[in-house]
């Protein structure tokens, strides 16, 4: 599997030819200063020096060209260049380059002791003056390379004080901070001979064991417990829960991973939650059961996504994972044994002891207690770790305290090697009672066909009647049918294999997310080579790539009937592979069941190499119900005794546990690896690829041996774009707003829905910051996805604060539904009363009312009115401030009925120009609506005021619940209209943003039904805006332009008008330089003045349905499934046909496309229009014919 290798021929030079003669923009021309990737330094000229010929890339302002003076200065080796290394460690002013040097200086020192006094200072410098988190992630690997291990060249002492001020500040994000204290925790047990002892006895013993298996182990008798608890916690890093339950004097019993067995707490949470799309043929009564009283807990094994499964472990950023520190449900059931248990949770900033009631009755009533309400308080644990104000952190204790329940935090020091170190625990203690009072309440106790010959129909009749056969005819019949069976599967494999046969390689992938566009970086990589390629991938629609050497790849789409995709579909594409003579075969897994999972990698394809991007839980309904069970699955698509590489952090532990299981080398990329890539290599892409699924392909490359810049350089060079790609397109203005698109609808999971919201820094927007800007989230709901409803309804209710939320396609009153009750269950326990008294409860409201959108600066609502006003071109701001000023406005900003009139009177005399669109309505509903917003915020917070001057918290907290949930609903704006147009969409989407205003969007959750064409019009005006900006730059492009212009058929109406506007301008313009495309344009301005006419009339037709068309729809209802074999066996003849080379790939990508389209629906009543047509012409064309049949001849000329 290194190579390509089968019946083609593979180019001998295939690792350099792809490598192109135009250099790389920005940052490869440069490179010739730099030389990459090289084990030597540079050859200087004569008399040069070789340092100062790479410090001139010092200032370069790429990064990437950065990073490679690092590796020169490397190379190098100087005390010198060293010490200009450790600069670049220092100051630079990225942290990928920063991060980028300290790593590899401490890989220097690691073989060359002259270097360990500069990587320390980097080290130093790092903690001392903690920057960007990327640069102390390195200094943390840093710490580890120069000071852990046999061979380290520092001593484990050197960074100790160092590392206990870093983990102890409060300031220092949480996962770094428990990194730094998990160096010290390793840097102890290396230091201390017994803990090292002990450590490695572990780690033996548990390489021989698979997820929930147990093994004995020996410990010396003489062993301090605190060196066996240490040992345990630093031989668990990075891997499953390690468990040790004491036998003996220096006997134990090792457990990796959590046993599963019957739980009645799990038992009674089904009966009471049934839901029909649960995991069918899964035991979902089984639960973890105790193992040992020394807990080493794992750093990750959490739900990035959070599944329906109480109790399981959850990503919480606040915590910077999942909160090991705070014990679960599953450790409080553990300790309320029949005899008394103590459960010691070793983490590395400290042991977590809990301690149950003394009593046994009492520990009776808590296991009980604990068993029936198990959901609640997994609910509480949860809430405690998002919660910001200390009562609420507390709380999930404080409960635990009331059923007897002890939970106490100590061990937060030790020594390294003599010099002892004490860490604070200010993440613990936050969320740690230390008081328990008894007052606090848990909650409440439960919460007709055509005719057939008659010789035919009694054949039939007797060959299935029971009645007409004798038990031998039986037997034949069965034996018959499956003999079919059996010789079709017999031929259908014999065909797969020879299919896979003839490509030479054949690497799969799968994952949750960033599958797709991991295998379009594939694709282009290989491509790149000069390889044959042909890539099966799904995204947004279903595709395939042909790529040939030295020529564009092409897309071509997939059919499949009624777009339901079946593992048979792997069988067509792996044989349209071979007939295309493809050199190497990628392709996306898209089976869910594991059972096919198993059949398309291990039976089928079995590939050597395999791909997985991450594990996020997804499907649970079917790969679940938790999100190890997920992972469990994802990790069954490895080969045997193969190789597999995956950026998975959180489920790593249980990818490693099967890869151990099949005898594959898996190959994890860190996430520091995809953080230090260079931004400005990044850009190249066309669009915005996540870091770590370029990280994925590019360790591939090395793999096969291929230069890393070069692969990325000219994986961006060749990469096919999918319909889903997080991508920002053009800012275009429409209606008196500016609107900025982001697509992020292939996100339709929360990880990678929260990802995209942060890389594009939507959860920085403060209204009151930023005083003119919106930010709208358009949910494309599907009927079809319940599970992703209720994911992204959770999403708008818990995770993000946004202006505006939108909500088109199908089951949208179902999404409303989740919504609410998603709503109703969070105000439940949303409080503003607590710490801080009557001051800090009013800052708290105010802080959630702007997550409503409603903002709390003073003067938003003239500020705000003024921006709409000044949307009109007829408006100054003069004139604008005079409405705002004027007695009818002033004043009355809590009187919505006044500001309606007021301000429609106001904008009488601005109508605007002919052919402009009038905005005055929405100025006039917006100013309204400003109004009533703040005037219920206004009237709220007055009641919250007055209730707390009485001492009513509870009060208080009702006004509070009652505003939020009121201005959370109205907020939210349904396109009830799931066959509206793009255009429909943007125009819905429009009149709910304020005019005046900036707003950006982001799209989310599918792409498919309403949301697909409204992706389309975002598309179409990326493509208007790039003609454009070509006939005003390339005269030479403006007849080809004018041209497209004229023939455009997808315009949409804002890249219409943009069209027409810059057509007009060029009109206008005029010279000797314009006149020979007169013609062009006058044509083109007649065409897009037609069209923007027709496009804008669309907007506002109701869309109902005639009679004649409604009666076809039912029709082509019962007759589609005949239709349908018709558009298979034409898909097959356009397939064959490209085999065959009568087409071309763009004439096949056309034809499939316009079969793929017809199974959408509406092909009845089109084949119907086309047969009038063609019949109208047949009828036209013989009256034609008669009437000149019946026509007199001409009579003859009179001869001369």
């Amino acid at each position: 599997g290194a190579a390509p290798t089968g019946d083609h021929e593979m180019p001998e030079n295939a690792e350099i030819a792809g490598s192109s003669d135009e250099p790389a923009p920005d940052s490869a021309p440069r490179l010739s200063a730099v030389p990459t990737a090289s084990a030597q330094p540079a050859r200087a000229p004569a008399g040069a020096d070789p340092l100062q010929i790479a410090l001139i890339a010092r200032d370069d302002p790429s990064e990437h060209v950065r990073q490679e003076l690092v590796r020169q200065l490397v190379a190098l080796g100087s005390a010198e260049a060293l010490t200009a290394l450790v600069e670049i460690a220092e100051g630079d002013g990225s942290p990928r380059v920063r991060g980028y040097a300290m790593r590899e200086l401490s890989r220097h020192a690691t073989e060359h002791a002259e270097a360990a006094p500069f990587a320390e200072r980097a080290v130093r410098h790092a903690l001392v003056n903690p920057g960007p988190p990327l640069a102390s992630r390195a200094a943390l690997e840093g710490v580890r390379t120069l000071c852990a291990g046999p061979y380290a060249p520092l001593p484990p002492t050197t960074f100790v004080d160092l590392l206990a001020e870093f983990a102890s500040r409060p300031a220092i994000a949480p996962d770094l901070s428990d990194e730094a204290a998990a160096v010290l925790r390793l840097l102890e047990v290396e230091s201390r001979p017994v803990a090292e002892h002990i450590r490695q006895t572990l780690v033996a013993a548990a390489s021989e064991l698979l997820e929930g298996e147990s093994a004995p182990v020996e410990i010396p008798q003489d062993a301090e417990p605190r060196d066996v608890e240490r040992a345990l916690a630093v031989a668990s890093r990075g891997d499953m829960t390690y468990t040790l339950r004491r036998r003996g004097r220096g006997r134990y019993v090792l457990t990796r991973g959590e046993p599963r067995g019957f739980r009645l707490w799990r038992l009674v949470h089904e009966l009471r939650t049934p839901m029909p799309d649960k995991r069918k043929g899964w035991i979902h009564t089984n639960g973890r059961l105790f193992a040992g009283e020394l807990v080493a807990p794992p750093v990750g094994m959490a739900e990035v996504t959070p599944t329906r499964v109480p109790g399981e472990r959850h990503v919480y950023p606040p915590v910077g994972g999942w909160g090991p520190f705070v014990p679960r449900i599953d450790d409080l059931l553990a300790a309320a044994s029949l005899t008394q248990r103590e459960i010691r949770l070793i983490t590395a900033r400290g042991t977590v002891t809990v301690r149950a009631p003394a009593k046994l009755a009492h520990r009776l009533r808590a296991r009980a207690l604990l068993t029936l309400r198990y959901d609640r308080y997994a609910q509480a644990r949860m809430r405690a770790l998002v919660a910001q104000e200390p009562a609420e952190q507390k709380k999930f204790t404080l409960m635990a305290g009331e059923l007897g329940f002890t939970v106490s935090l100590g061990d937060t020091g030790g020594e390294v090697g003599g010099r002892p170190y004490a860490l604070e625990p200010h993440l613990p203690s936050k969320y740690l009672a230390v008081a328990l009072p008894s007052a606090l309440q848990i909650g409440r106790d439960w919460l007709a066909g055509p005719s057939v010959p008659v010789w035919i129909d009694s054949f039939f009749s007797y060959l299935v009647s029971p009645a007409g056969n004798v038990p031998t005819q039986l037997a034949w019949v069965v034996f018959l049918v499956l003999a079919y069976m059996v010789l079709r599967a017999a031929w259908i494999m014999t065909q797969i294999e020879r299919a896979r046969r003839g490509i030479p390689l054949s690497i799969g992938g799968w994952g949750t997310r960033g599958k797709s566009g991991s295998e379009r970086l594939k694709a282009a990589l290989f491509h790149a080579l000069r390889y044959d390629v042909v890539v099966k991938t799904t995204g947004c629609e279903a595709m395939f790539i042909h790529a040939m050497r030295d020529m564009p790849a092409q897309e071509i789409f997939i059919y499949r009937p009624y777009d339901k995709a079946t593992i048979w579909e792997q069988r067509n594409i792996l044989a349209a592979g071979r007939n295309l003579r493809a050199q190497v075969f990628l392709w996306e897994c898209m089976a869910l069941q594991p059972l096919f999972v198993d059949t398309l990698c291990a039976e089928w394809m079995r590939d050597e190499i395999t791909t997985l991007t991450n594990a996020y839980p997804d499907h649970e309904d079917i790969q679940g119900p938790g999100g190890e069970d997920v992972a469990r699955v994802i990790a069954r698509f490895m080969p045997t005794d193969g190789l597999s590489f995956t950026t998975e952090e959180q489920m790593l532990p249980l990818l490693k546990d099967q890869a151990q299981r099949k005898g594959t080398s898996l190959v994890a990329i860190p996430p520091i690896d995809a953080d230090l890539l260079p931004v400005d290599l990044l850009d190249r892409l066309p669009y915005q690829e996540h870091p770590r699924n370029v990280a994925l392909v590019l360790a591939l490359a090395d793999h096969f041996g291929v230069d890393r810049e070069f692969a990325l350089v000219e994986i961006a060079d060749h990469v096919i774009l999918d319909l889903g790609v997080l991508k920002t397109y053009p800012t275009v203005q429409y209606r008196g707003r500016k609107l900025t698109f982001s697509n992020g609808m292939s996100a339709n999971e929360r990880a990678g829905f929260m990802s995209n919201w942060t890389r594009l820094a939507f959860d920085k927007h403060d209204m009151d910051a930023t005083p003119g800007k919106a930010t709208v989230m358009v949910v494309n709901n599907r009927a079809d996805r319940v599970a992703r409803s209720r994911v992204f309804a959770q999403i708008i209710v818990e995770d993000i604060g946004i202006d505006h939320v939108v909500l088109i396609n199908s089951n949208l009153g179902g999404m409303m539904q989740f919504i609410t009750e998603g709503l109703d269950a969070r105000l439940r326990d949303m409080v503003i009363t607590g710490d801080g008294g009557k001051e800090r409860a009013l800052e708290r409201f105010d802080e959630q009312m702007k997550k409503v959108g409603v903002p709390a600066r003073a003067g938003a609502f003239e500020d705000d009115l003024t921006r709409m006003l000044r949307a009109l071109p007829s408006i100054d701001e003069a004139a604008a401030a005079a409405i705002v000023g004027g007695p009818d406005v002033a004043g009355k900003k809590a009187e919505p009925e006044a500001i309606e009139a007021a301000v429609k009177k106001a904008l009488e005399a601005h109508a605007p120009p002919a052919g402009e669109d009038d905005i005055r309505p929405d100025i006039v509903h917006h100013a309204a609506r400003l109004s009533r917003r703040l005037a219920r915020r206004d009237k709220a917070r007055a009641e919250v005021e007055a209730a707390l001057s009485r001492g009513a918290d509870a009060e208080a907290n009702q006004a509070f619940r009652a505003a939020f949930r009121e201005l959370f609903l109205e907020r939210i704006a349904v396109l009830w209209n799931a066959d509206a147009k793009g255009d429909k969409v943007i125009d819905f989407i429009t009149r709910e943003i304020p005019p005046g205003f900036d707003a950006r969007l982001m799209g989310s959750q599918n792409i498919k039904g309403t949301g697909l064409d409204f992706v389309y019009r975002w598309l179409s005006m990326d493509r208007v805006r790039t003609a454009i900006e070509r006939m005003q730059s390339n005269p030479s492009a403006r007849r080809e332009v004018l041209t497209f212009f004229l023939s455009y058929s997808d315009f949409g109406l804002i890249d219409l008008r943009e069209a027409l506007a810059a057509v007009r301008a060029a009109k206008q313009q005029g010279g000797a330089e314009w006149a020979e495309h007169a013609n062009l344009i006058d044509g083109a301005i007649r065409r897009l003045e037609a069209l923007d006419k027709e496009k804008t009339a669309a907007l506002v037709v109701t869309g109902k349905t005639g009679v004649g068309t409604k009666v076809l729809l039912r029709i082509e209802q019962f007759v589609d499934h005949m239709d349908s074999v018709r558009r298979t066996r034409w898909a097959k003849i356009v397939m064959d046909d490209l085999f065959a080379m009568r087409i071309g790939h763009g004439q096949a990508a056309l034809l499939l496309r316009e079969i793929v389209g017809r199974q959408k629906g509406g092909w009845l009543a089109k084949d119907l229009a086309k047969w009038v047509e063609k019949r109208r012409a047949w009828l036209a064309s013989r009256r034609k014919k008669k009437a000149e049949a019946a026509a007199p001849p001409p009579e003859a000329a009179p001869a001369e």
